[in-house]
């Protein structure tokens, strides 16, 4: 069938992307699941899961005794809640359609709306299972009080964003080497769950410790977050300066990679 073509203004581009973006993160909230709600159920579970995990391990190896003075589930969960979102937002951008997807041949869609509903719905579920758990405690066990909550959110956020764009470097390279990118992301993602500082606390490190962590940006989030959290902690070895640049440059080196598989994109990776 013939039609005809309409010349489409900034505004009503910019209204079509957006439009896009939001049923393909709604859909990608679902994902495996019936609903939204089994979705933040079953990563609300993972949550609870590796804080009962964590609580066992700090207690056979005596981190207890060596914490931060305040409630200890809430510094267990302020190394868990930075962490899955850092690892959401990795996965996520990873998994995202690539230039040669199906849906790449349904206008308007293109990759920066898969990444970007990728990384939404993977905020999303973060953000309200986060919000319900700490609900759930402060009614259980009673007041939790957080010295700056709007710094601690913040915190959230900036592991969010610090890994989706290392997930954005991984997928520039999912075209060219998928054996090597899921190589890579699967080593970084064992790395960063030994030496994210969830279980430690970087003020009471040796120094030759601290060097095996510093490389990683998540470890200087967690304890930048716990200096919002409790009011006796002022994390002191640790600064925001590292993740900021490595994410600014993590975004720089993923964007120019993916803009440039897009331009070269060949039938022949369907065969990856």
């Amino acid at each position: 069938m013939f039609r005809v073509e309409q010349k489409r203004t900034g505004f009503t581009a910019a209204a079509s992307l957006l439009t896009v973006t939001y049923h393909l993160t709604v859909r990608k909230i679902r994902g495996r699941h019936s609903s939204p709600g089994a979705a933040i159920m079953a990563t609300m579970f993972q949550m609870l899961v590796m804080l009962g995990f964590f609580y066992l391990m700090t207690g056979l190896f005596g981190v207890r005794r060596i914490g931060i003075h305040g409630d200890f589930v809430l510094y267990l969960l302020t190394g868990i809640f930075t962490f899955l979102a850092f690892n959401r937002g990795l996965g996520a951008v990873c998994g995202a359609e690539g230039p040669n997807s199906m849906m790449m041949a349904h206008a308007p869609m293109n990759t920066t709306v898969a990444i970007a509903s990728s990384a939404l719905s993977a905020l999303y579920l973060q953000l309200v299972s986060i919000a319900l758990l700490g609900f759930a405690y402060h009614v259980v066990a009673g007041p939790v009080e957080i010295q700056d909550p709007v710094g601690f959110l913040g915190m959230i956020l900036f592991s969010w964003a610090s890994g989706c764009s290392i997930g954005l470097v991984f997928l520039a390279l999912q075209p060219w080497a998928p054996r090597l990118s899921n190589l890579l992301r699967t080593v970084f993602l064992r790395a960063n769950m030994l030496f994210s500082g969830k279980m430690f606390i970087a003020n009471a490190m040796p120094y030759g410790l601290y060097k095996m962590f510093a490389w990683n940006p998540l470890f200087h989030i967690v304890d930048q977050a716990r200096g919002y959290v409790f009011i006796n902690y002022e994390p002191r070895t640790t600064t925001l300066a590292v993740p900021f640049w490595i994410t600014v440059a993590a975004v720089v080196i993923g964007l120019m990679g993916e803009f440039y598989a897009r331009k070269h994109r060949s039938q022949g990776w369907w065969g990856h």
